[in-house]
């Protein structure tokens, strides 16, 4: 018998006018699911839809202000990808066809008699939803694979080189028959090749930016901050980390997405790493991110978490290329330098760091917050 654990990972927005109904479905779904959203009709569900972005929108067809067809319309209008069921009698088969054309997932048919009759359909799409999400992982792990073995064989032959420079050189002092010249020479050789490395980090960062497609695109800042949080979950439920989306009006940018994605799975991570070094107490680890509305276009992003903030001598380095004090921030430091330089080179904008007290759940926090703010040619509503 299916035990429906995969639905525990998503949420759910139901919507529907009949009081009766909402208790009946709140109560089948609400201890199998991760959150459900509950709206009393269309108008309200396309509100809630656009404040929480919820992985499955469930809903009735006839319903007061805006029905379920028009809301579903215009769900796809702002995500072509949403999941959506419809609950739905059997004198209602003229409105399905309009839903099969909106591209709507399942239907259900009223009165649901069963447990199963509900939540299978749910779990079918919830299937889908996690393969999507692992082959989007696997996706992202062999770019990475594929960058770092780039670089390695780029970099291994210099490397051969100023080993067998430094060797040859180890050699001629050992044997006391080393020149002035042949000195001067083979320590040129390593300065050229240690230049020649310099040089090539610099193609790398060049090539990081030219090799995503420049094509940008329209994309929701909630939904790709939920992408990046699914990415780093196993390491954030292994750490006992209690992650916070406070994002009360979804923003809409149009830039290259995969870039995007990428600063914000540098930011998460480096507030990981803080935390596992800096914070023993395990009920105290926590990361919020936020973002604060400035006009129709301006935003501020940004990234909180509990690790005990940067110490004050060092945190004007903590985004300069390969510094390391991990025990504070960031592993080697180049999450942080490559992010802002992204940030400069694509958005116009980079990151700014402080140290603050906060509070989350009656807890007195304190650590590092990473703020990026945002311009009128970098976002769209």
């Amino acid at each position: 018998m299916n035990s429906f654990e995969n639905l525990k990972n998503y949420t759910i927005l139901y919507v529907e006018d009949e009081k009766e109904s909402i208790e009946i479905i709140r109560t089948l779904l609400e201890n199998k699911i991760k959150t459900i959203f509950v709206a009393n009709d269309g108008v309200e569900g396309l509100e809630l839809y656009k404040k929480h972005l919820p992985d499955i929108v469930i809903s009735d067809i006839q319903m007061p202000n805006m029905n379920g067809i028009e809301m579903a319309h215009e769900i796809k209008k702002l995500n072509p990808k949403q999941n959506i069921i419809f609950i739905t009698a059997f004198n209602e088969n003229h409105l399905l066809l309009e839903a099969i054309n909106l591209g709507v997932d399942k239907y259900i048919i009223k009165p649901i008699l069963t447990l199963e009759s509900l939540l299978n359909p749910i779990d079918n799409i919830c299937k889908v939803l996690s393969y999507d999400n692992e082959t989007k992982m696997e996706e992202r792990i062999e770019a990475m694979e594929t960058i770092l073995q780039t670089i390695s064989h780029h970099w291994r032959q210099p490397l051969n080189l100023l080993s067998i420079e430094s060797s040859a050189m180890l050699f001629h002092l050992q044997m006391e028959n080393v020149s002035k010249e042949k000195l001067t020479e083979e320590l040129t050789n390593i300065v050229n090749t240690t230049q020649s490395l310099s040089h090539m980090i610099d193609d790398f960062i060049t090539m990081f930016s030219s090799t995503v497609s420049p094509r940008k695109e329209r994309f929701s800042l909630l939904l790709t901050i939920k992408s990046c949080i699914f990415i780093l979950n196993k390491e954030i439920i292994a750490n006992n980390i209690t992650m916070i989306s406070d994002i009360a009006e979804d923003i809409y940018l149009e830039q290259n997405l995969l870039l995007f994605e990428q600063i914000i799975l540098n930011l998460l991570t480096n507030s990981i790493e803080a935390i596992i070094e800096n914070q023993m107490d395990y009920e105290k680890r926590y990361i919020v991110i936020e973002s604060e509305k400035k006009s129709e276009t301006d935003f501020i992003l940004s990234v909180t978490d509990s690790g005990n903030g940067i110490d004050e001598q060092i945190k004007d380095s903590i985004f300069e290329p390969y510094f390391s004090r991990k025990k504070v921030h960031s592993g080697t430091g180049m999450g942080l330098f490559i992010t802002n330089k992204i940030l400069k080179n694509q958005f116009n904008t980079q990151l700014s760091s402080k140290n603050e007290f906060f509070q989350v759940d009656d807890k007195n926090l304190y650590g590092a917050k990473m703020s990026i703010s945002f311009f009128p040619t970098n976002s769209m509503e």
